[in-house]
């Protein structure tokens, strides 16, 4: 998965949780953090991290606590963590 398919993801994530309205305060937060985190290390500025040990951890760890109540959103989050993993971050 390239940058930009990582970033379509992203945007489809974005889309399925704005189409419910039961998502978690605090998941919400998580998910704003994490996407935050991932754009930074796309962008390739000079203030972009190289690497972020524990970005593939937190969306997995995203990931667990969605699959029950939104396993579109799990999917989606499982697949971002797998991508990161392959582009090395």
């Amino acid at each position: 998965m390239s940058a930009d398919q990582i970033k379509t993801s992203l945007a489809q994530l974005r889309d399925a949780l704005g189409s419910t309205q039961s998502v978690d305060p605090e998941l919400e937060s998580l998910l704003r953090d994490l996407d935050g985190a991932i754009q930074r290390l796309l962008s390739g500025g000079e203030n972009a991290p190289q690497r972020d040990e524990g970005l593939i951890a937190r969306v997995e760890d995203a990931a667990n606590e969605f699959t029950m109540k939104h396993p579109q959103a799990a999917g989606i989050l499982q697949r971002l963590a797998d991508a990161l993993g392959q582009i090395g971050i």
